[in-house]
């Protein structure tokens, strides 16, 4: 007997409320989240700034993500830290 697994990605954006702001499914398991992300709504809204977001807001993305204004991401694990990265 074969079995054939089939994945889906989910691909939600909370805020600071945990509210869900945006939700993507659908996607196929096989992506990653680099590529889920590119061809997302979110990412077109965000580079093109329609989501009238208050000044200085940035989303908290992992390290899938691009490093951009208004995504931050956590210092590479390449290299040696400071405490201060270590921490933030």
């Amino acid at each position: 007997m074969k079995f054939s697994l089939l994945l889906t990605v989910l691909f939600a954006v909370v805020d600071a409320q945990y509210r869900f702001i945006y939700i993507d499914v659908g996607t196929s398991g096989r992506m990653n989240d680099a590529s889920i992300f590119g061809k997302s709504l979110f990412n077109e809204k965000l580079t093109t700034n329609s989501f009238c977001l208050p000044d200085n807001s940035v989303f908290v993305a992992d390290d899938a993500f691009p490093l951009r204004t208004n995504i931050l991401k956590p210092y590479s694990r390449i290299g040696v830290l400071s405490q201060k990265q270590k921490f933030f």
